[in-house]
Parts: C-alpha cells; structure tokens; sequence
C-alpha cells in the first residue's frame, strides 16, 4: 500500500510539472525570437525560416532572417553566412552585426540564415530543402562559421523550456547522401532535467569531438547546394571559443579531406591577427555572455572582406 501511495503521489506530482512547464512553454513560444532553438522532425521549412517582413530598426537586435547589403547592385555576387549564435551576431545591434559590416565592406547583399543554438544537423536541414532555393538567388560565397561546441550539438538533444522538440538527425551514407531521420518528443519536465545534467557534465567540458562525423555532415550540406548552385563556394570559418583555454583547430588530415572536396577552411584567428597565435577572446573582443563582440566583428568583417574583395580564397 505504502509504495503503491508513493508511486501515484510521484506520478500526480510529475504530472502537475508537466502542466506547469507545458503552460509556460506556450507562453514563450509566442516571442518569435526564441521559437527557433530545437527542431523536431516534422517542423516545417517556413516555422524554421521565415523572414520578418517589417524593416528592422538598426537600434534593435535582429529576429529571425535578416539581410544587408541590398542596397548594392552586385547581387550576383551576394553571400549567404550560417551556423548559429555567433554567426547571427546574438547580443548585438544590428549595425554592429557580422553580416552588416561584411555587406558594407564588401558592397555585397550579405544573407544571414543562421539560427542560436543550432549546429551542423539544422545547417544540413536548411541546406536539404527545395524552398531555400527558391527564396536566394545564387550566392558566390556560403561562410559556415563553426565553434567547437557544434560537435556536441551533432549528437545533442539540448532540451529546453522553450521548447520539448529535437535536433534533426541524419543518416548520412558514404556517398555522403542524407536521409533525416525520425525524432521522438520527451516531456518537459525530465527533458528540462537532463537539459542541465548535460549542460554540466558534457557541454560545457566538451567531452565530445568527432571530426569525421562533422566532416560527412558538412560533404552532405555540400552536395546538397551543389546540386542547385553549382558554382557556389563553400566556406568553413572557425572562430575561437572565449572558454576554450586551448583552441580547437582541425586536424591535418580533415582539413585535407575538406579541401579535396573544394571546400574552403579558415581560421578567424589567424585572418586578423596573421599567424601570431593571437586570438579572438579577450574581453575587448567579447561580450559578457562570451559572444563576439562589436570591435570582434568590425575586426573580422574588415580582413575578411579584403580577402573576398582580392579573390584570394
């Protein structure tokens, strides 16, 4: 009787949370800006994409989609920048975002789709739809910015109370096709559980790192825009971590295998500062949530833009 009491009083209890925790994740899918952290198998190309029709005020943080650059003739020659948080210029103004300066260095249309705490699996996923093609012209350049803590979001779930759905995952063969797979939804409330047990013990120690998987992942995003854009180049920029005491930098043999399969590697780090060693972390170059900082981009747009200008990659 005892435990049969115990049992149904836990079950009442988890249940209740999960009432409370489902209501308050109905409130806050209601703000746009936070609609977009995980994607379940079933989410639908617009949910992920969709663009804010209303001009953006450059005073305020961006959400969702934005441009820059569309002032500027050569559309032609436009970029599209992925990959998440930092490449979405989190935390900034919108004059002060990465995709802003590159548009006005370069005199380009710069496009950004990248999306906070996504990774490899949404870039794939956005990069595998029909209706992303339809919506850009041809760009010359794709820039993927990576950090380290993608690898991680490769095989993580990264629950949160914003929302209870997943990661796209994918089957990805060694022809490099990419075949998304079935993902099952987790209640709340446990998922908001192992949502910090996983922050704790695996994120945030970076006990993850698969190159290989990360390199079939991106050979299938490529292939994918091959086959519309033929003529698109494909840029991996990998930008230092401010927590990382010791930079993650590919490995000789992957950055050999990218580059086999015409895709480009470069190092943020090493096109600022040369080949100093210097990086991109100090707390000039950082906010106090260790995105980049304003003076981090005005820096990287401004050498990046000199190479993209002179062709050199």
């Amino acid at each position: 009787k005892i435990l049969t009491i115990n049992i149904v009083s836990c079950l009442i209890i988890f249940f209740c949370f999960e009432i409370v925790f489902f209501i308050k994740s109905k409130d806050i899918e209601n703000i746009d800006n936070h609609k977009f952290i995980n994607i379940p198998h079933n989410i639908t190309y617009e949910e992920l994409t969709r663009t804010h029709q209303n001009k953006i005020n450059l005073d305020e943080q961006p959400i969702g989609l934005y441009n820059a650059g569309e002032e500027f003739e050569n559309k032609n020659n436009s970029i599209i920048i992925t990959g998440c948080s930092f490449a979405y210029s989190y935390g900034l103004t919108y004059g002060n975002t990465l995709t802003y300066k590159l548009a006005q260095k370069t005199k380009r249309p710069i496009y950004n789709v990248a999306k906070p705490a996504s990774g490899p699996n949404e870039t794939l996923y956005i990069f595998s739809n029909e209706k992303f093609y339809s919506t850009y012209k041809q760009p010359e350049y794709i820039i993927y910015l990576f950090i380290e803590n993608h690898f991680h979001r490769m095989f993580s779930k990264i629950y949160s109370l914003q929302s209870n759905k997943l990661r796209p995952k994918w089957n990805i063969d060694e022809n490099f096709n990419a075949k998304q797979q079935f993902c099952w939804y987790k209640p709340l409330f446990l998922s908001h559980i192992f949502k910090y047990l996983y922050r704790e013990k695996v994120t945030l120690n970076y006990g993850i790192v698969d190159e290989e998987q990360y390199l079939k992942t991106m050979l299938a995003t490529y292939k994918q825009i091959k086959k519309k854009w033929k003529n698109t180049k494909f840029v991996i920029l990998r930008y230092s971590e401010p927590n990382i005491k010791t930079p993650y930098l590919f490995s000789p043999e992957i950055t050999k295998k990218f580059q086999e399969n015409e895709i480009i590697v470069l190092d943020a780090d090493e096109i600022v500062f040369g080949k100093t060693q210097k990086r991109l972390i100090g707390k000039k170059y950082k906010q106090e949530d260790d995105h980049p900082s304003a003076l981090a981009f005005e820096l990287l747009a401004t050498k990046l833009a000199e190479k993209i200008n002179k062709n050199e990659f």
